[in-house]
């Protein structure tokens, strides 16, 4: 489809040069199979002027600030725009992200083989559901010998972990890749593998819209720990702070003022998936808040806005 919006050219121009190319998936892509940690070329966030009128023929010429003549009246239309770069389709998820936004699932399967140490082993990833692309991170520590169906760009090995990341040009079922793997240890080949999100987002597209699935390696789903962005941010009276956990357990939110300071902590019984505390900004004065979730030795921490 074309790009309506001077926003999504913006957003589409990954490496920056004021062109949009073969070389902007190239970029875009590495930075999705964990490659790059961040884009060399570019910020992960564009910030623009909303104020300034762009056009679609001509986006390049984009405002990054905002004057201000008299800082002694309200200024409350000094607005900008968020431009999430990569982020072509607008599907940007602040915050907690979910298995998939439809809360459907497919599952890959491999073949139930049994190794030695030191053998070599073909793994070949099937699915009964046509797909129109797919990605994931494979943890194993096997180590990667080769991959057949897909091109290797689309592949990033790293320490524990192969990266996946593939769109086809007609959706397809049944074999999806094959990929050829020594065995450091005797045993059972699926037992080895571990489809997650640890590096690239383990998720598929299927159907005409691409609708956006979850993914699974014979039947396993994954185990994580996960604070999300509370929500909403900032807030007045309450705000809702979301997180997943791997099983049921104990878990601390400390909230902390910027020096460190501890403001409360609360204490409650997590169950394993998505989990919600509902906060009130009692006792929390205006500006920035630090909020730090402990779960056995799981620790994660985000920063929220309280307004007076």
């Amino acid at each position: 489809e074309r790009l309506d919006s001077p926003y999504k050219m913006i957003a589409a121009d990954v490496n920056g040069d004021q062109r949009i190319n073969g070389q902007d998936l190239v970029e875009l892509r590495k930075l999705i199979l964990g490659i790059y940690t961040e884009l060399p070329e570019n910020a992960s966030w564009m910030i623009l002027n909303a104020g300034q009128q762009l056009d679609i023929d001509n986006p390049w010429n984009y405002d990054l600030t905002r004057n201000i003549q008299d800082l002694s009246l309200d200024l409350m239309e000094e607005d900008f725009i968020g431009v999430k770069i990569g982020d072509v389709d607008n599907d940007v998820q602040l915050g907690l992200t979910q298995t998939s936004a439809t809360g459907k699932v497919i599952n890959l399967t491999t073949p139930t083989t049994v190794v030695e140490a030191g053998q070599e082993v073909e793994v070949t990833l099937t699915t009964t559901t046509a797909l129109s692309g797919y990605q994931f991170t494979l943890e194993t520590g096997m180590e990667l010998v080769s991959v057949a169906g897909i091109g290797e760009d689309r592949v990033a090995v790293h320490a524990g972990a192969v990266t996946i990341s593939e769109n086809l040009e007609v959706a397809q079922a049944g074999e999806l890749l094959t990929l050829t793997f020594v065995s450091n240890t005797a045993g059972s080949v699926s037992e080895m593998l571990e489809m997650t999100s640890g590096i690239t987002k383990a998720e598929a597209y299927v159907g005409k819209d691409l609708e956006k699935v979850g993914l699974t390696l014979n039947g396993m789903t994954e185990s994580t720990f996960a604070l999300g962005q509370n929500e909403p941010n900032p807030f007045r009276a309450e705000t809702v702070i979301s997180y997943t956990l791997p099983q049921a357990e104990q878990v601390t939110l400390t909230l902390m003022d910027v020096t460190g300071q501890v403001l409360r902590e609360i204490e409650a019984t997590g169950n394993a998936g998505k989990n919600e505390i509902k906060l009130s900004n009692a006792g929390l004065s205006g500006g920035v808040i630090y909020y730090r979730l402990q779960a056995g030795d799981k620790v994660a921490t985000k920063h929220m806005i309280v307004i007076e």
